[in-house]
């Protein structure tokens, strides 16, 4: 009977600890994924707030690497370089493309790293 009751309190730690870990990625995906929404291209700033995105991305990518595909954050530090690189030589329609792929990307992540029947297969 102990046995059964600690492998009893053994799953339910994990299957929170996977719900919990699921809601903070999302949590933080979703924070990034809306300050990609917001970012307007053609500003006088958009290069910066750009930069200080990616920064905020990179800050969390720590602890998102541990529980996700290094391909699809390799896709998002990619998507973000470009970016980047389009806006510090003045390209906003290649910027705008490339911004389509971030957002794409980050919402490809957050599904990947969800509570659903993709993530577990």
């Amino acid at each position: 009977m102990k046995e059964k009751t600690i492998a009893l309190v053994v799953l339910i730690f994990i299957v929170g600890a996977i719900a919990a870990n699921a809601v903070f990625l999302d949590k933080n995906i979703s924070e990034t994924l809306n300050e990609v929404n917001e970012l307007t291209l053609n500003g006088e700033n958009s290069l910066e707030n750009a930069e200080s995105i990616y920064a905020g991305f990179k800050e969390k990518e720590t602890y998102i690497s541990i529980t996700v595909n290094h391909e699809d954050l390799t896709n998002i530090d990619e998507c973000f370089a470009d970016m980047i690189g389009y806006l510090s030589v003045g390209d906003i329609d290649g910027a705008s493309v490339i911004k389509y792929r971030l957002i794409d990307s980050l919402e490809h992540l957050r599904r990947s790293c969800g509570l659903n029947i993709d993530s577990i297969i």
